[in-house]
């Protein structure tokens, strides 16, 4: 019998990030790609009026982040901070991903269910080469370790990204010009302290 070192799923499908979006679609719970700056991600829960939870994926190496590999996977954790504190709704332990994935979906419906919420239909991410976070992840081809990011290509996505751009780009000139008819006027610390 030949050897081959063909892959047989998809990389995104050894990964957490579609187990927890699917469970959290079959479930009915709308969501969302939250990045920021520094390495991790996560799932927030949108289109309701309380606070957002969020969602991500904890490795036995300490990384946090909604898509981490399968293989590495230590919990699912939901949490969320209202006027009275930051609550965790879930936090898994020691289940298999898919498991894992379903309870925490689970556990965030209930959450989210009672009398005055009306689940919106779920909405599927714009795209799906980048899951919306605007970067497609590259993985080394022996290895399958995530080595690198690039730009996503999808030209919607391109398009969002050149919108979201320019509107940041009119928001700060208008902070300039703020900042600039406040200086002609400003008296220096009497009107602007430094601290």
């Amino acid at each position: 019998m030949p050897l081959s070192f063909t892959k047989t799923a998809p990389v995104t499908a050894q990964h957490t990030g579609a187990l927890i979006r699917h469970a959290l679609t079959a479930h009915g719970v709308p969501h969302r790609v939250e990045a920021s700056f520094s390495t991790s991600a996560s799932l927030v829960t949108t289109g309701h009026e309380e606070p957002s939870l969020y969602i991500t994926s904890q490795n036995h190496n300490g990384h946090m982040h909604y898509d981490l590999p399968r293989t590495a996977h230590l919990s699912f954790s939901a949490v969320v901070t209202t006027a009275t504190g930051t609550h965790m709704i879930y936090f898994g332990d020691d289940l298999p991903p898919e498991k894992d994935a379903e309870a925490c979906a689970a556990a965030v419906a209930a959450y989210l269910r009672h009398p005055t919420y009306d689940a919106p239909t779920p909405q599927a991410p714009d795209c799906d080469a980048c899951e919306d976070y605007g970067y497609t992840k590259i993985y080394d081809a022996s290895t399958d370790a995530p080595i690198g990011t690039d730009p996503c290509t999808v030209p919607e996505c391109v398009a969002r990204r050149a919108v979201a751009a320019a509107r940041w780009e009119e928001e700060y000139a208008l902070a300039e010009r703020a900042a600039d008819d406040h200086a002609a006027v400003c008296s220096g610390a009497e009107c602007c302290p430094p601290f």
